[in-house]
């Protein structure tokens, strides 16, 4: 029983046998890096800043970039293959890294939201960032609807 207790007790990272398959999930995730940042003018050069983080921490980077959507005919074919060209991304990647940074209002992007809410439902780890300290109630007090240039 002392025994059992101890290994309940032990730090994954003190079991070298642990710590390897910790090390391998880590270096081999994917991860789906959500965020606002499809929308910035130099989207492309963004995402390729994000991905070579990624690689320096050993994790792939996978942005949702939708440039070969916009060949599509129609608005609604445009907003089908967007969305079918990222759920088969996300099916594809382990984790998510989302910016929640505020984006056209006082809170995070809705669509990065419900990106972030179906990693919840699989059950794949969710990990979420904002550029800025302040809180929901501070910018909701400060500018609600972001009309301050």
């Amino acid at each position: 029983m002392a025994r059992v207790l101890a290994m309940a007790r032990m730090n994954v990272l003190d079991d070298p046998l642990l710590r390897s398959d910790l090390v391998r999930l880590v270096v081999t995730a994917t991860a789906y890096l959500a965020g606002p940042d499809v929308f910035l003018p130099n989207a492309a050069a963004h995402a390729a800043r994000k991905v070579e983080i990624c690689q320096r921490f050993g994790l792939r980077g996978l942005p949702p970039l939708n440039e070969d959507a916009e060949t599509a005919a129609e608005a609604l074919d445009v907003w089908q293959a967007i969305y079918g060209k990222d759920i088969a991304m996300m099916e594809r990647c382990d984790i998510i890294i989302a910016n929640l940074t505020p984006f056209a209002g006082a809170s995070a992007d809705a669509g990065t939201l419900i990106e972030v809410g179906w990693f919840l439902g699989k059950g794949k780890p969710i990990f979420g960032y904002s550029n800025t300290a302040e809180s929901f109630e501070q910018r909701m007090q400060t500018d609600p609807y972001n009309q301050i240039p």
